[in-house]
């Protein structure tokens, strides 16, 4: 688990990856998370279309920029980082690029809270409904950046672009800035 500040915003976030059971049922474990999570703000993604720990921790940044200044285009803080971790204005477009969907076995998971303790507190509990910690997931390599690089449309000139970094840290930064074009945008 990764626990940084969202330094000037008010919030914390907690953000870690789990291999788990397929998922078989998307809105039980939404409910249950909800429960779990209430007060706090959590999103589940699909790990294996998650550039990276920076690309959920940005996604947040950006989302809690919007709902602070008004530029939100969801309801819920929670659904608006899974807009921003897809890079998509669209809500039914996020689900399909990044969300958790039947037979999904690696997940990573983004708790909020205005406390370093209700965060870390919060994410414990949600944990435990997911399965084996295992931040592994978030990593990108192999076939999991070719399949990051599809989704999000990354061409071989961006990541020339990116020079000596590794294909995985170039990819990230790559989708961070594309979040951060996608505020731009509004």
């Amino acid at each position: 688990m990764i626990l940084r500040e969202l330094e000037g915003l008010g919030y914390y976030a907690c953000i870690g990856g789990f291999r788990t059971e397929p998922v078989a049922d998307v809105d039980s474990l939404i409910e249950k998370l909800s429960t779990e999570a209430s007060p706090n703000t959590f999103q589940v993604f699909d790990a294996d279309r998650v550039a990276g720990w920076r690309h959920l921790f940005f996604a947040a940044l950006n989302a809690v920029k919007a709902f602070k200044c008004g530029y939100n285009v969801s309801k819920s803080l929670g659904m608006e980082i899974l807009v921003y971790a897809s890079c998509q204005r669209q809500i039914r477009e996020a689900f399909r690029m990044v969300g958790v969907r039947p037979g999904c076995t690696r997940i990573a998971l983004i708790v909020l809270s205005e406390t370093r303790q209700g965060c870390s507190e919060t994410y414990r509990r949600c944990a435990r409904l997911l399965g084996a910690e295992d931040d592994s997931v978030l990593e990108v390599s192999g076939e999991k950046l070719e399949v990051i690089k599809e989704v999000y449309g990354v061409t071989p000139q961006e990541m020339e672009s990116r020079g000596g970094e590794a294909p995985g840290e170039a990819v990230s930064w790559l989708i961070v800035e594309r979040m951060a074009l996608l505020s731009v945008r509004v």
